[in-house]
This record gives C-alpha cells, structure tokens and sequence, in this order.
C-alpha cells in the first residue's frame, strides 16, 4: 500500500445572510452602520484521500487553533489606496495566530473579493484550513490505522517539521537483527511468524522478503529506521512524516526542531 502524506492550506471566505442581522433603530428612524466586522478562524484537520475509490474521507474533527476579531469601516477598506493599511491589519493578525507568511497573499486575495461586495453590519467569516492529506492506494480500516487514527485524533498540535539533521541521523536496523533468536527457533521448528507492520504505510516492515526466502531462512537484508523513542517504520515513510511533522505518529516523541549550533573553531 503506497501512502503519501501532504500538506495545503484552504482559506474560505463567506458573508452571514443580511437578512439575518438584526435592524438598528434610534427614534424611530432606521439607522444603517457603517462598519464591516470579521472574524479569522485558524484551524487544523487531517484527511485520508482514497486511490481506489477517488474519496475524501474524514480523520477526526477539525482542531480549532486560534480566532481573532477584528471591525473595520465599510466604505474605506473597499478603496485600493486603503488596501495595504488593511493587510498590515490584517497580516498582524494572521501572524498572531500562528499562520504562515507564504499563505497571507493567498488569504488576502480570498478576503478582498469578498469584502468588494460585502454588506455593512454583516459578519465576514474567514476560515484557515491547515489541512494534511495521507494518500493510500487502497485504503483499509486495519489495526494499525486505527492507532494513526488515534494519534492524529487525540494530539493536534501545529505541524512542525523536525530538523533534516535529525531526519538524516536517523538509526538505521536490519529487520532480522531485530528477532534473530526468534528466526533461529522458527528454523528448527515450522510456525507462522508475527509481521510487525509499518503504522504509516501499513505494509510489513520485512515486506521486501519473499515466501522461498522466508521458508529456508535465506533472508534479504531489509533495514528500517528507529526513532529514539525505540518505534520502527520504513525509511521512506518516515522521512516523508518527519518532513511535515516532528512527532512519532505511534507516541508522539518530540524529534528536534531547531537545528543545533556548531562549535566556533579556534584560530590558532
């Protein structure tokens, strides 16, 4: 089963029906506002993206991050030459929350087309989607999708990637180093050996081995990499997790994300 694993932001951008708001009246005369309120919400949810079936399913509620409020006057941030006052505005906000600044020209444009046809007194709502996509080839409800599930479910936080110094001093492990007393039982004795599985990919750790090759014990060398929190998984796969995000997907270890100093070398 191929997994790929990305990352997009979505920002949506809608205005609550007029008809809706309540009217304001001071002595009887109907009194229309000028202002145009707007409410940034940033939050955080992962999907699963079927290749079989060509669906999106859905990995658990999103994560609320951070809101902000903000009330502007109608007429003024409709005018161009008020524009860049208005994205300082709202870049302040959109860095508060923790959203990054290669997405703010992209929520800028979603924003203004909006606000060129917005009503006055009518709330703006503005939802920031960080959405991560876990790609299968054939999706499957197993186990070891389960525990992802829960992980990704119960532990939300922002996604950060670890350092690639850390990504590329990854340990290292022969898989048949792992159970070698284990294989030198099942050798002398016929018995179905328990395949400890890649919780990303859902594929065998040793799945590069063949049937012959398992029944005379002739075993490829197969190697995975081992966190420091001791859990196993392909290579390629958690490279690819820890470029997005530093947490191991089964326990939630932290991998470094800020890369270490060098020592100054001396001038001699």
């Amino acid at each position: 089963m191929t997994t790929q694993i990305s990352r997009r932001f979505v920002c949506t951008v809608k205005q609550e029906d007029a008809s809706l708001v309540p009217q304001h009246e001071e002595n009887g005369l109907l009194v229309i506002k000028s202002l145009l309120p707007i409410k940034l919400g940033f939050e955080q949810k992962t999907v699963i993206h079927s290749l079989d079936d060509n669906r999106l399913y859905s990995h658990g509620p999103a994560t609320l991050l951070a809101t902000r409020s903000m009330s502007v006057f109608s007429s003024s941030i409709k005018l161009l030459a008020e524009r860049h006052y208005y994205k300082t505005i709202i870049a302040g906000h959109l860095s508060g929350m923790g959203v990054p600044e290669s997405e703010w020209s992209y929520i800028f444009g979603r924003i203004f087309r909006v606000v060129d046809v917005a009503v006055p007194n009518v709330v703006i709502d503005v939802t920031i989607s960080d959405v991560t996509t876990i790609t299968y080839d054939n999706y499957a409800r197993t186990a070891e999708d389960m525990v992802v599930s829960e992980s990704l479910e119960r532990y939300r936080a922002k996604l950060i990637p670890a350092t690639k110094s850390s990504i590329e001093g990854l340990e290292k492990v022969r898989v048949d180093n792992l159970e070698g007393e284990e294989v030198e039982q099942q050798c002398s004795r016929p018995k179905k050996r328990s395949r400890q599985s890649c919780v990303i990919c859902l594929d065998p750790l040793d799945a590069a081995r063949t049937t012959e090759e398992q029944d005379s014990c002739a075993e490829q060398e197969v190697t995975t990499n081992r966190l420091p929190c001791s859990h196993l998984y392909h290579g390629e796969c958690i490279v690819m997790w820890l470029k997005i995000n530093h947490m191991c997907p089964m326990c939630r270890y932290p991998m470094p994300t800020v890369e270490e100093a060098k020592p100054l070398q001396s001038i001699t």
